[in-house]
């Protein structure tokens, strides 16, 4: 089995992978398969559509087409909706983990500052003396040392920060988009895919084959022919009734009879 019938099984059997996987994803994510139902049902109305419009019946054609576009939508949107809140979920959970090493740099960047302003204000009053100030602002100083100290341990422990969309930001590098715009648009292209793709390939897997048109021969045109040219009917009915008459034989020519002993003598010649 070759040629077009070969060709649309293997755009059927494509086709149907195609709606199988996104019902496969919807039903893990919203357990309702209503979003491929939907595009095998659009993916069906195309092809009445088609089968209308060859038919010349172009109103139920064009109800069918936008039935089917219906479809198409419905599928798509709940695809779209989809991939959307998995990519929202992904970079949440990226978010929270990096809130916990962002609240430690924050904390650790506060008690560096509150010690430089306590050891700056040790350092200015115990120039005249150590008195009981000065040691009350070396006291302050200390604590907030340790307080620098723990800060810095808290953001160690709180590890590395984590980039939200790491695809996203390298393709910003080489394509004239911003990171959130690639982050944006980028989830659009597996669901737009795997739709109109099953309901293409599902379209074309039912439609009817298309029967080569045989292309006649083209007619020699014949060359005219002059009135000086054309022989006059009087002169052609003589020449075909010259060709259909057959030729007259010539008679043969008469033998001589001779007796059976006849002898044949030359004449006498007289001599003086």
């Amino acid at each position: 089995m070759h040629g077009p019938r070969m060709r649309q099984l293997v755009a059927t059997a494509i086709g149907v992978g195609l709606v199988g996987y996104s019902a496969h994803l919807a039903w893990e994510h919203y357990q309702d398969p209503s979003a491929p139902i939907a595009a095998t049902v659009g993916a069906g109305m195309l092809h009445f559509g088609e089968v209308a419009w060859r038919s010349r019946e172009r109103l139920r054609s064009v109800a069918f087409i936008a039935l089917s576009m219906l479809a198409v939508a419905i599928s798509l949107t709940a695809a779209l909706d989809r991939v959307a809140s998995a990519k929202d979920a992904a970079i949440q959970s990226r978010q929270s983990e990096n809130l916990a090493r962002n609240l430690a740099q924050t904390a650790a960047d506060d008690a560096r500052a509150a010690l430089e302003t306590a050891e700056a204000a040790a350092l200015a009053e115990c120039k005249t003396g150590r008195g009981p100030k000065c040691l009350g602002l070396e006291a302050r100083a200390d604590a907030a040392r340790q307080r620098a100290v723990e800060a810095r341990a808290a953001l160690a422990n709180a590890g590395a920060q984590i980039a939200e969309d790491s695809g996203a930001a390298r393709l910003a590098t080489v394509l004239p988009f911003t990171a959130a715009q690639i982050s944006l648009y980028q989830p659009l292209m597996l669901p737009v895919w795997l739709e109109l793709g099953g309901i293409l390939m599902l379209t074309f897997g039912l439609s009817r084959p298309t029967q080569a048109k045989e292309v006649a021969p083209i007619a020699q045109p014949v060359a005219a022919m002059e009135p000086a040219e054309m022989p006059a009917p009087k002169a052609a009915a003589k020449k075909r009734a010259a060709r259909k008459k057959p030729a007259a034989k010539k008679p043969a020519a008469p033998r001589p009879r001779l007796g059976a002993m006849a002898v044949i003598r030359p004449p006498l010649r007289l001599v003086k």
